[in-house]
């Protein structure tokens, strides 16, 4: 046990004051002289304390070493300047003094007192960590010890290794341009979307640089930035001001296919509406036979001219489209009975299954009244526009049929009841019934994987009926379904992450695109709604079920599976006569392809992009056309399409090959594709593959394809030397 005679300090460094009191040591000389004095004693310098140490330790006596923080500072971080390491200590104050240990982390805290020096490293705290250097933009002086802290991060994190080697501000503001999508570059999709809030004055700054990139690429960085891992709401932001662009520049060679598509994809309400103006769209080809094929027909054809004439606001229907309305009404009618028994196509079917199938997932049926094509992409626009604290990823941006006819009394009826209408009152609901005026959130909480919620929303029928006659009705339109967007992102992000919640998005009917007279008799013994009209008929229908009469066609209750009598639609863009109204806006009831062909999109929540597993096989000769086998496999939930692949085997020989293949989630297909001309060995060597794939919300991406399961045959191939074996 040490013995306490006096007090006595050990000054190594000989820069401590010198308290009140004490007789100062710095010689051996006055230390012999002095050791075994009884007054409180203040040793200097390295060698006298070195003395002295031997001495007290020798005798058990006790004694204090003393270092100033500043120099505890060069010690701990010997980059560290006499002079920066005494502005830190200037910093720190008082605080220094109570530091159990000098170290990174608690003058860090000390000087900056936030959570990010105590969190775990990650992609995500390395966002945090390259904001705060920007934020902040600290002293010089703390460079060490930023280096330090951020090293232990680097060893502790790999995929974020390279992030946390930076510690200069200017080149976190570098990096973050980059990783944030302020241009295109290499490192900008390894670390895939940015994980934390993107602050204002980032998003503002990033607005004038894509601005700066849509006029020097002219009009073309869309097509890169739609690529990229940015959120959608950012893509969606630049698509709209490439439509600003592109309304000046209508003639630019830039404006191709391409840009226009991945607008459409992006851009909706009267944006998509302005566009459609500024560049003529071809009239749609002829109804085709299979239903999926009718989808595409509709989405990539009928709607898109649709959508034209809806932005050129006549009331009046252009003859083409009264054509086209009534060539796909003959197709349903004669479809519509068969699909009754296909178990598929129906959105009642679609439904069904969620019950039947599917139970893995926590299922909310959000099922909005009369929402037509067009107005869904408005109300997608705002949801994938969001930032909450759970991101909502589309898994399917599909359509389907509406039962007939297209009026709620009867649509709706057969999809919460998963049956067609005429047995809708024998069948119990698919699952469990919410109110729009309640929140389904505590109901999802304590729910278990494979049960149903069926979320039912009056809008935006309430709205179209309601405002029908308000010179504003397309914004009261969008603002009830920009109401609805922000309710369901409240489920969204107040339903636990750990529930497997899955969001569905549908409706019972679509409805007209345009204005319709009501100036049609509705027929004796029959009551009506918009377009369509039921009850008794005295009608003697052939083997299709159906009668066509001047502009009505009366359906037959048993053929079309109808809920108690027979019903009449209109074939022409008219309605049945209303005393209250001459004309109406988006009525329904009709066959009209938006009134039958309804979306159905759905959510889940925090999915990354699907890696997409694709093998190339197949055997041909160099230089000549050949076959490509291509077996893709999604091991993901989210339905992708393969837009194209691209083969590059030298500057001369690129093959563009558009494929627009699906792949639903949880799938596999594979198809054939022709290569213009096989490589050669050499080609194949070096040459390299990409497929560009489509997500349902409409982003682009690429993945790189290994070519080494093409086979090549060459009529000449030359493994030697033609001098070989000459004696030259």
């Amino acid at each position: 046990m040490r013995i306490n005679v006096h007090p006595i300090i050990l000054d190594r460094k000989h820069e401590a004051p010198i308290p009140e009191g004490y007789e100062v040591i710095e010689s051996e000389v006055q230390f012999l002289l002095h050791a075994n004095d009884k007054k409180p004693l203040m040793i200097k310098g390295q060698r006298v304390c070195d003395w002295a140490q031997k001495y007290y330790d020798g005798r058990n006596i006790v004694y204090k070493e003393i270092t100033l923080p500043k120099t505890q500072l060069v010690e701990s971080f010997p980059e560290l300047s006499d002079e920066k390491a005494q502005y830190i200590c200037e910093l720190l104050g008082k605080k220094i003094n109570a530091m159990q240990k000098i170290s990174a982390n608690e003058i860090l805290f000390s000087c900056f007192p936030i959570s990010l020096w105590d969190e775990l490293p990650s992609l995500k705290h390395a966002a945090e960590w390259l904001l705060w250097l920007d934020e902040t933009n600290p002293n010089p002086a703390f460079t060490p010890i930023l280096r330090t802290i951020a090293t232990d991060w680097k060893n502790a994190c790999v995929e974020a290794s390279p992030l946390y080697d930076i510690v200069d501000p200017a080149k976190a503001r570098e990096t973050l341009k980059e990783w944030l999508g302020a241009k295109i570059t290499p490192s900008f999709n390894h670390y895939g979307q940015f994980p934390v809030t993107i602050p204002e004055k980032w998003i503002l700054d990033l607005q004038k640089m894509w601005n700066l990139e849509i006029i020097n690429s002219n009009g073309s960085f869309l097509l890169d930035i739609i690529k990229t891992p940015i959120e959608w709401r950012f893509k969606h932001l630049i698509a709209t001001r490439t439509l600003d662009f592109f309304e000046k520049h209508m003639d630019s060679e830039y404006f191709s296919d391409d840009v226009y598509d991945a607008m459409t994809r992006l851009l909706s309400g009267n944006d998509l509406l302005r566009l459609r103006v500024i560049k003529p769209i071809p009239e749609p080809t002829k109804v085709p036979e299979e239903p999926e094929s009718v989808i595409t027909w509709f989405t990539k054809g009928y709607l898109p001219f649709r959508e034209q004439q809806l932005a050129k606001k006549s009331e009046e229907l252009p003859p083409k489209v009264l054509e086209f309305g009534q060539e796909f009404a003959c197709w349903y009618l004669n479809f519509y009975p068969k699909a009754l028994f296909s178990k598929k196509y129906l959105s009642f079917f679609k439904s069904k299954d969620l019950r039947d199938l599917d139970s893995n997932h926590v299922n909310l049926l959000i099922i909005l009244d009369g929402l037509h094509a067009v107005d869904a992409k408005y109300l997608l626009a705002n949801l994938l526009n969001s930032e909450g604290q759970n991101r909502l990823v589309m898994t399917e941006n599909d359509y389907c049929f509406a039962p007939l006819p297209t009026v709620t009394d009867f649509s709706k009826g057969a999809l919460i009841h998963g049956v067609q209408p005429t047995f809708m009152k024998e069948f119990a609901l698919l699952g469990e019934d919410v109110s729009e005026y309640q929140t389904p959130v505590p109901m999802l909480q304590e729910a278990k994987p494979g049960n149903l919620f069926m979320w039912r929303i009056q809008d935006p029928d309430h709205t179209y009926h309601a405002k029908n006659k308000s010179s504003m009705l397309k914004k009261d339109v969008e603002g009830s379904l920009s109401t609805i967007a922000t309710k369901i992102l409240e489920v969204v992000d107040n339903v636990s992450v750990t529930q497997p919640l899955r969001i569905i998005i549908t409706t019972d009917h679509g409805r007209f695109l345009g204005t319709s007279k009501r100036d049609v008799d509705i027929p004796a013994n029959m009551e009506a709604h918009g377009r369509a009209a039921w009850g008794k008929t005295n009608i003697e229908y052939n083997e299709t079920g159906y009668k066509i009469e001047n502009d009505l066609v009366f359906l037959s209750k048993d053929r079309f599976g109808l809920l108690s009598d027979d019903a009449a639609v209109i074939l022409t863009d008219h309605a049945f006569r209303s005393e209250k109204q001459k004309k109406e806006i988006s009525t329904h009831g009709g066959l009209f392809p938006e009134e039958v062909i309804i979306p159905w999109m759905v959510f889940e929540r925090n999915l990354s992009r699907p890696e997409i597993n694709i093998k190339l096989s197949g055997k041909g000769q160099a230089n000549q056309p050949g076959s490509v086998k291509i077996l893709a496999i999604n091991p993901s939930s989210i339905d992708i399409t393969i837009s194209r692949i691209i083969f590059v085997f030298n500057e001369d020989d690129k093959y563009v090959i558009n494929v627009d293949q699906k792949i639903p989630g949880m799938d596999k297909i594979d198809f054939d594709i022709t290569l213009p001309a096989w490589p050669s060995s050499e080609q194949k060597a070096q040459g390299r593959a990409q497929a560009f794939f489509q997500l349902p919300e409409g982003d682009d991406y690429a993945s790189e394809i290994n070519l080494s399961d093409l086979e090549v045959t060459e009529l000449y191939t030359r493994d030697k030397s033609l001098l070989e074996g000459l004696d030259l």
